[in-house]
């Protein structure tokens, strides 16, 4: 706990002349409403809010991709977010398990699209990236395979034309980067939630496959120390992912796994920090 702390203060130290942007990755459990099962440490979402207000205050974020917006409107996310210096923002569909985005800069909305996905994908342009949100199906394995694939049409061409992409969100999937990292305890979770395994007893993984095979790095793999221990609490399914370019200029990732985040939601955020030459137009 200590350590990710430290590593959030200490974010911005090693982009010497660049501009460290930070961009984060959170699935806020149907969008900070009260939500109560039996066990689990949420307190009512009222408390929820405040907490996450006061840790996104903490982190700094500039950009950030948000799942399950349930009940919030454009204005709503904007008022909420602009004390911390995100002015911008925008949802999928403003109904449902909503996709948005939130950004220090202005931003574009390149598409809003909903046919064939789950819960939907959002591409936001902002500061020069491309940005996608996504959501994939919580219970559909073969349903998740299409969705990715829908994104990855998208995906490659940009990563073709040398377009820096990031790809983030609660893909409700494994990444087989992870497998070492699957201990009883993973295990348990996994067989829980009723995710598919293969024929050795572990986690499928073909839906972050597609993405890596495609060209996409996962940011926390790449700077996750070698020795990581294994999960001990619920397995990651949540991804920032981002094409070589962008990648080669992350200096940090981080995957919130930790008992204060799990008041605030079911899924760690995810944060990574890029050091970025001068801003491009949105």
């Amino acid at each position: 706990m200590l350590a990710v702390i430290s590593a959030i203060a200490c974010l911005g130290g090693g982009c010497s002349q660049r501009e460290p942007v930070r961009i984060m990755s959170w699935n806020v459990l149907v969008g900070f409403n009260t939500y109560q099962q039996e066990g689990d440490p949420w307190p009512d979402g009222a408390k929820r809010l405040e907490l996450a207000g006061d840790f996104l205050l903490e982190a700094k974020p500039d950009i950030i991709g948000w799942q399950e917006l349930n009940g919030w409107t454009p204005q709503r996310l904007r008022s909420w977010t602009t004390p911390m210096g995100l002015g911008h923002g925008v949802l999928l569909k403003e109904r449902g398990y909503d996709l948005g985005l939130s950004s220090r800069w202005p931003l574009v909305v390149v598409e809003r699209h909903l046919k064939g996905m789950h819960h939907g994908l959002l591409h936001v342009r902002t500061r020069g990236i491309e940005v996608f949100v996504v959501h994939f199906s919580p219970s559909r394995h073969a349903h998740r395979l299409l969705e990715i694939e829908l994104v990855m049409q998208r995906v490659e061409p940009l990563l073709s034309a040398g377009r820096p992409v990031l790809l983030m969100g609660d893909f409700n999937a494994a990444s087989g980067q992870d497998d070492a990292l699957f201990g009883e305890t993973g295990m348990l979770w996994w067989n829980r939630w009723n995710y598919p395994i293969d024929t050795n007893g572990r986690p499928v993984t073909d839906v972050l496959q597609r993405a890596l095979d495609g060209g996409l790095i996962d940011l926390w793999v790449q700077e996750r120390p070698a020795h990581t221990p294994q999960f001990q609490h619920r397995p990651r399914i949540d991804f920032i992912l981002a094409s070589p370019n962008l990648a080669a200029q992350c200096t940090e990732a981080i995957w919130l796994d930790t008992p204060r985040h799990h008041v605030m939601s079911d899924h760690p955020p995810v944060l990574v920090e890029l050091c970025l030459d001068s801003p491009g137009a949105p």
